[in-house]
């Protein structure tokens, strides 16, 4: 794998990863609600399931994950389950900073919502085993080149994501403190529970 491909593959990763959406809005509303290190354990999440989704790329196993839409329609409900959870905690809560549930169990709880959310777009792996024949030749790849790709993946998803987890830790802190806070709690509760609405009622397909 020469420079130029790994630049190619790497401008691209960034590129998606960059773009708004539902992953980006639960990184920066667990940073501004619960801190930095929420967020970034999120992006681990993300992080997670986007080198399983790569690695299966990689081995051409697309197909595979294709068979299993069974498997992954379920991840999909129980990440909109989740989802609905945390933002009714978020929008139950009476004022910014309040202990819940999912503060208390902080870390698992913010790892596991990134990695449930991102492994219920089955559609993820498209992309990659669309993405890395178009600049790669697969069949010539060793294992180093492997190794290569995979940290891509994670310096560029992971790299972005923990820029939007600084963000909303930051934003907060910005724009008011406990007051602004209590207001974004409110937005951000509602944006996870339709969010979780979404999965539920969006086509496996």
């Amino acid at each position: 794998m020469t420079s130029t491909q790994m630049l190619m593959l790497f401008s691209s990763l960034l590129a998606l990863a960059a773009l708004p959406s539902a992953s980006v809005v639960l990184v920066v509303s667990r940073s501004a609600s619960h801190g930095m290190w929420q967020g970034m354990m999120v992006a681990l999440g993300i992080v997670t399931a986007d080198l399983l989704f790569a690695s299966l790329a990689i081995l051409g196993m697309s197909a595979l994950a294709h068979w299993l839409g069974e498997v992954f329609s379920l991840v999909r409900l129980l990440a909109a389950g989740y989802l609905i959870w945390l933002g009714w905690r978020l929008l139950s809560q009476m004022r910014f900073g309040q202990p819940t549930i999912a503060a208390k169990s902080a870390w698992s709880s913010s790892y596991l919502s990134g990695l449930l959310l991102t492994l219920a777009d089955i559609k993820a792996i498209v992309f990659y085993a669309s993405l890395f024949p178009s600049i790669l030749d697969m069949q010539a790849l060793g294992v180093l080149d492997v190794v290569y790709l995979l940290l891509l993946t994670v310096f560029a998803v992971g790299g972005v994501k923990v820029l939007y987890a600084w963000l909303g830790s930051s934003l907060i802190v910005r724009l008011g403190g406990n007051r602004f806070g209590l207001i974004w709690q409110r937005v951000t509760g509602g944006l996870m529970v339709g969010g979780g609405v979404y999965l539920l009622l969006r086509p496996s397909s």
